[in-house]
């Protein structure tokens, strides 16, 4: 277990992603049909939850943001990782550009085998997110929006640190080994990754801002990690 623990990275992460304009267009433009999705599925969750008739009181419309949150962030659960490729590597290859890191890319081919392995290894992962969001809103919303930012804080910033460590050259058996040694630091900073999203996602588009700067935060925290540097 790493004993270097930082959290706070995909708060700087964001921050990074905001001063650097140049990466806005090539973020949207490399990631347009993941984009497209997310705002067909927001559309569809508010459309869903809004009462059939008249405005609906304060109370009701914070009930409504609240279930359109939860589903939002179990939605992205299952659609980020689709979206990391070229999106990924237009915010990742800039950030280690920046920081003087050499990218060493698998093959296509095996790039593409390496991220399906990942994706499959980690569907009970996300189901069990989406299980537990579903468990707490019958409960209360509140612990149901805690914990789906929370799920879903974590998950990406797990898809974005394996972006990352792909793009460093790592293998999946390398890959896998590294995510579990920090798998404490990544779960105490999908807390503050999800509280961002639960803040920018109030401004409806906030999730475009959202996840790219997670991406940025991964690249400069997996460039701090000595076994990313390493042949390991």
């Amino acid at each position: 277990m790493a004993t270097n623990i930082s959290i706070f990275w995909p708060l700087s992460g964001i921050r990074l992603f905001l001063r650097r304009p140049r990466m806005w267009l090539a973020v949207l433009r490399a990631n347009f049909l993941g984009n497209i999705g997310v705002v067909v599925i927001s559309v569809f969750l508010l459309w869903h939850f809004w009462p059939g008739e008249g405005i609906p009181s304060l109370n009701e419309l914070a009930r409504i943001i609240w279930q359109w949150l939860i589903g939002l962030a179990a939605a992205l659960a299952f659609l980020v990782p689709f979206m990391k490729g070229r999106s990924g590597r237009a915010v990742l290859g800039p950030v280690f550009k920046e920081l003087g890191v050499t990218e060493r890319v698998e093959g296509r081919a095996r790039g593409l085998l390496s991220q399906l392995v990942y994706l499959i290894r980690t569907i009970p992962a996300r189901l069990v997110w989406v299980i537990i969001v579903i468990i707490a809103s019958r409960y209360d919303s509140y612990l149901a929006l805690a914990a789906g930012m929370w799920g879903i804080g974590y998950l990406v910033l797990t898809d974005a640190v394996d972006q990352g460590l792909i793009l460093t050259g790592k293998n999946y058996q390398q890959r896998k080994r590294i995510l579990k040694l920090h798998s404490i630091e990544l779960l105490c900073a999908g807390a503050v990754s999800g509280t961002c999203l639960a803040v920018l996602a109030m401004t409806i588009f906030g999730w475009l801002i959202w996840t790219p700067g997670c991406f940025c935060g991964a690249a400069r925290r997996v460039v701090e990690w000595e076994e990313s540097r390493s042949g390991q």
